[in-house]
């Protein structure tokens, strides 16, 4: 069912809102929507974040095309999905649960690709003589 408009009214509704899935056609379907809050819990904020996380692979699947003048940047859309998920991952570390970021691949990417987090004093290779 399309974004109703009033994220209170229900919890598909609520992420879809966070995700900026508010348009007529779905990026996100309910049965999507409650297949990860059966993984996730409840948190609007953490099924926001898988959902931006998996819109963020679909689009890196993607290949970037450019026809005449018209194009479309498909990496650019996995981007914006990808620092959505890390923004909403980040609020919901700020509501009192413990996040340990940096364990899967994706996280890692995203905090390495983040301006705003903070550079290790420690890395890889740092002590190598090449």
């Amino acid at each position: 069912m399309p974004y109703g408009g009033d994220p209170r009214a229900s919890f598909a509704d609520a992420v879809r809102f966070l995700i900026g899935d508010t348009g007529t056609t779905e990026l996100v379907s309910d049965a999507e929507i409650a297949y990860l809050r059966s993984t996730v819990g409840d948190s609007e904020y953490a099924v926001a974040a898988e959902c931006a996380l998996a819109l963020a692979n679909k689009y890196a699947a993607l290949v970037d095309q450019t026809i005449g003048k018209i194009s479309t940047s498909y990496s650019q859309k996995s981007k914006q999905y990808r620092d959505l998920y890390a923004g909403l991952r980040r609020r919901i570390g700020q509501g009192g649960r413990i996040y340990a970021g940096g364990i899967s691949i994706v996280d890692k990417e995203t905090d390495e690709n983040d301006t705003d987090c903070p550079t290790p004093d420690f890395t890889l290779g740092m002590m190598d003589n090449g």
